[in-house]
């Protein structure tokens, strides 16, 4: 007898629920991990957004509506991280050679301090490069608004004259060399093209002191030529793309910028008063008040206020000078001195004047409202209006820093 198929067994109403369960279970942990997975995936890539090109293009700070982004910022400080450090290098290696020479005590000893002034200008670099980017976006406007430009060939004699290059003394010492070349009589005589004075590691220590009549002429330097200058540039530029990847059109834009300030800012001199108020006084000054009014005493007896400065004041300086300190304008003195000589009429002396320095005796010799400012006064007057124009222009009102220290890369160099 034939045995009967057996019928498939009907799942229950209990298996099929439990089966279906566990299909959602596993659907539901399906769509879980992918949502995991999906939002690791989001992470990763608003990290990698983020850090590669939110955080970068950043603002460090906004002047009007012109942005100075992090990624322009931090290349920038790399590069005068980098300019900084090698020239720092090159001054203590100088140091090193020369300090256990005789004789040359003074010239280490200014070497020294240029090395200091040197770092305190590297530490301060994460500042002044935000500083200078905000003075440039500045300038750059200014120049718009005048109508100023800058050429391309401007650029490139700026560069030249970094590296010493002349072009036109380079001509004519070919033109000289050619023609020596071409006479076969008589050489003809060395064109001196530059002075012939030589410049040496000591320049500047023997300011005023006589050489005398049987000097020895040092032989003019030979100009750099144009291939000796495509030479170096080219190193150069190396150089810098190895350290801090910086490109030759990016120093190019630098030179540019510098060349837009040195415009700028002639251009603002020339509109600038070349007159102020200014007073011509002296004064003797001394440790205590006591001796100030002892001073006064013997100038009421008669004697002479100039003497009285070489015998008595410890501002050797003017001491020396009886007591001058020649025309001077509103900002050159202390506070307290200031306002005293400033209200003096001419001729008379005051009491004696407390600054830190000790205390005086002031006597005015004359007052004008309008002198004219000559030399270093009429420097010290631009420059001081050169700042107030700039201070104007990147205050709070005008520029919204957004900087902080993080945006600061970490420094690669170690400063001996």
């Amino acid at each position: 007898m034939a045995k009967r198929e057996k019928t498939p067994r009907q799942p229950n109403r209990r298996h099929v629920s439990r089966m279906e369960r566990e299909h959602r279970q596993r659907r539901y942990l399906l769509i879980g991990a992918g949502v995991v997975f999906g939002v690791i995936l989001l992470l990763l890539a608003w990290g990698l957004t983020d850090t590669l090109l939110l955080k970068p293009a950043r603002p460090v700070a906004t002047v009007g509506e012109e942005k100075i982004r992090t990624d322009a910022y931090q290349h920038l400080l790399a590069y005068r991280r980098y300019d900084t450090y090698m020239y720092l290098q090159s001054l203590q290696q100088q140091r090193a050679q020369y300090a256990s020479t005789q004789g040359l005590e003074a010239f280490v000893g200014y070497l020294d301090q240029q090395i200091n002034g040197l770092k305190q200008t590297y530490a301060e670099l994460p500042v002044t490069v935000l500083d200078q980017m905000i003075r440039d976006v500045v300038v750059r406007r200014e120049a718009a608004n005048r109508g100023i430009t800058v050429t391309e060939q401007e650029v490139q004699t700026f560069l030249e004259k970094q590296f010493g290059f002349d072009r036109t003394a380079a001509a004519a010492a070919e033109v000289v060399a050619t023609l020596q070349a071409e006479t076969t009589a008589t050489p003809l005589p060395t064109v001196a093209l530059a002075p012939s004075i030589g410049v040496t590691a000591t320049e500047g220590l023997t300011e005023g002191v006589e050489l005398g009549p049987t000097a020895t002429p040092v032989p003019t330097a030979v100009p750099m030529t144009e291939d000796e200058f495509a030479q170096a540039s080219a190193k150069f530029f190396e150089s810098i793309k190895q350290g801090v990847n910086m490109s030759e059109a990016d120093f190019r834009h630098l030179l540019e910028s510098a060349l837009y300030q040195e415009k700028v800012e002639t251009a603002l001199k020339a509109e600038m008063p070349t007159t102020a108020e200014q007073v011509h006084a002296r004064h003797i000054l001394v440790a205590t008040e006591e001796e100030a009014n002892q001073v006064r005493e013997r100038l009421a007896a008669g004697e002479s206020f100039e003497e009285l400065a070489k015998e008595l004041s410890t501002d050797t300086g003017s001491g020396a000078a009886g007591g001058d300190l020649g025309w001077f304008v509103r900002g050159q003195m202390v506070e307290p001195f200031e306002e005293v000589a400033f209200s003096l009429a001419p001729g008379t002396i005051s009491e004696p004047v407390q600054s830190q320095y000790g205390y005086h005796i002031i006597e005015v010799l004359a007052h004008e409202q309008n002198r004219s400012l000559e030399g270093s006064a009429l420097q010290a007057s631009q420059q001081a209006q050169l700042e107030a124009w700039y201070a104007e222009r990147t205050g709070p009102d005008q520029v919204t820093r957004s900087w902080t220290p993080d945006v600061v890369p970490a420094d690669p160099y170690t400063l001996q």
